[in-house]
């Protein structure tokens, strides 16, 4: 009976340590070599962002930043893993100068005659997101399928289509604006539009390329910019940042000067961030082939600040193309001391690309 006592209380000590190690061992997890502090900090945003979605009862729409081996839920292929976004140090180039209360009453009027009743209790619900606090979770498909019937149907003329993007614009800053961005995962209307912007009037184009900005503001719309997760468009595959950079390229290179300037804007917005090696380099060449031309010292400056911020991205394709294609920086030398400072880096990281080659 003693012996049997004794085996009990040698199991039983036994069992606690076990216990104490399963405890210890969970304590240190978040600190493991295997998990970087950047996970369980996207960890922790993930779960408050799928608080908020079940208490108001919305469809969680989550924001995927994929990683390797996952695959796209909506068409089942493997996708590339995307870089994390970081927040840059210089601020967005932006259009505040937008009255949205007066574009959304403009946009209800031109247009609540023309719907059906359940187009117009959608009309109803944008109208409240957009002049009140109300949050963006009370919206749905239902919504985007209204500005998408806008903005893609040929019947409803430049001036409502106008109106809407002044709408969407405004609708950029606010905080929630991406929860009503993701209601656009499976018709993809507003990318459709902006992946036709060549087609588009050059009002259209200039107020487009203006939103997008607006959508570099934040960093959950820009990563939304630039989701590569593909999906069909009337030209075949496509996907959201294969648009963003389609629309940036064209109103940089544009004939008119007004979508120029907002593609100069658009160009510096996307340098902040980061982005895939090839992305940097099709956006350098756009900007290698508009600073051919004459430029003011503002145009000056946010392109060269652009092309140094692709260089270091794509950090030997991009000198060689501007080896390859020019131009000589040395001609803006003189518009600013800030003009200036970037054509010393700009050159000394073509000296450095050129030792290593």
């Amino acid at each position: 009976m003693a012996d049997q006592a004794s085996d009990d209380s040698l199991l039983e000590a036994s069992r606690q340590d076990e216990n104490k190690n399963e405890q210890h061992e969970t304590q240190e997890q978040p600190n493991s070599p295997c998990t970087k502090p950047e996970d369980v900090e996207n960890s922790e945003a993930r779960s408050k962002t799928s608080g908020l979605s079940e208490a108001s009862g919305a469809t969680q729409e989550n924001h995927r930043d994929f990683t390797e081996g996952e695959r796209d839920e909506d068409t089942g292929s493997s996708v590339l893993p995307r870089k994390k976004t970081q927040a840059p140090k210089e601020p967005a180039v932006i259009y505040t100068n937008i009255d949205g209360v007066a574009a959304t009453k403009q946009f209800v009027e031109a247009i609540q005659d023309k719907l059906n009743e359940e187009e117009k209790l959608a009309l109803r619900d944008l109208e409240e997101y957009m002049l009140t606090e109300s949050g963006a979770w009370a919206l749905g498909a239902t919504h985007l399928d209204l500005i998408g019937k806008v903005l893609l149907e040929d019947l409803w003329p430049v001036e409502v289509k106008l109106l809407t993007l002044r709408l969407l614009q405004a609708a950029a800053f606010k905080d929630d604006v991406i929860l009503l961005l993701h209601q656009d995962r499976k018709d993809h209307y507003v990318m459709r539009y902006v992946s036709k912007i060549e087609d588009l009037s050059g009002e259209e184009q200039e107020e487009l390329t203006k939103l997008l900005c607006n959508l570099c503001h934040q960093g959950s719309s820009f990563d939304w910019l630039m989701y590569i997760s593909e999906w069909e468009s009337e030209s075949g595959h496509s996907s959201n940042s294969r648009a963003t950079i389609r629309a940036s390229v064209h109103a940089l290179l544009s004939d008119r000067p007004s979508v120029k300037e907002k593609g100069v804007s658009l160009m510096y917005n996307l340098a902040r961030k980061e982005l895939f090696d090839d992305t940097a380099t099709e956006l350098a060449m756009a900007v290698l082939q508009f600073l051919q031309g004459e430029l003011s010292e503002e145009e000056a400056f946010y392109c060269l600040t652009s092309l140094l911020k692709f260089m270091y991205i794509s950090f030997n394709e991009v000198p060689t193309l501007m080896q390859m294609l020019g131009p000589d920086v040395d001609k803006f030398g003189g518009k600013s001391e800030r003009v200036d400072q970037l054509i010393e880096q700009i050159k000394f990281k073509l000296s450095i690309s050129a030792s290593a080659s």
